[in-house]
């Protein structure tokens, strides 16, 4: 079954169930708007209702199983110890219709995937620690 959902990416869509723009989520998220769908998981561009801030909110795709769960679970974890202003905090968890989701502080702007696969830049370990350091203050 796994093959048939990398094979066939379209079939995996409509098995992962992606939310629909104006959904409200755990009582106050709304989703403004798919941004992407990764390995694991699917990622929203969204509102807060109670704070009124703009958020991401991120759920783990049913294809993935267990593994999807695991790996977002991690990532919460993961999120919930760093203090960087170029990581985006973590907000809170829930589960949604079976699915756990992460809800995080958005940040607007360049991101450094779209530097190295839209604009192919390259960096070397050096620039790589250098550019965390310039962002970190």
């Amino acid at each position: 079954m796994k093959r048939l959902f990398e094979r066939h990416p379209l079939i995996a869509r409509w098995f992962d169930r992606p939310h629909r723009n104006g959904t409200i989520l755990h009582g106050r998220y709304e989703v403004i708007e798919e941004l992407g769908m990764g390995s694991y998981g699917i990622v929203y561009k969204g509102r807060d209702h109670l704070t009124g801030r703009p958020v991401v909110i991120k759920q783990a795709r049913r294809t993935k199983g267990e593994d999807g769960r695991r790996l977002l679970q991690r990532e919460a974890d993961v999120l919930a110890l760093l203090r960087h202003p170029q990581i985006p905090r973590l907000y809170d968890r829930f589960v949604e219709r079976g699915q756990p989701h992460l809800v995080m502080e958005y940040i607007d702007g360049e991101t450094v995937e779209d530097r190295i696969f839209k604009l192919e830049a390259k960096y070397t370990e050096q620039e790589a620690f250098r550019l965390l350091k310039e962002h970190s203050r």
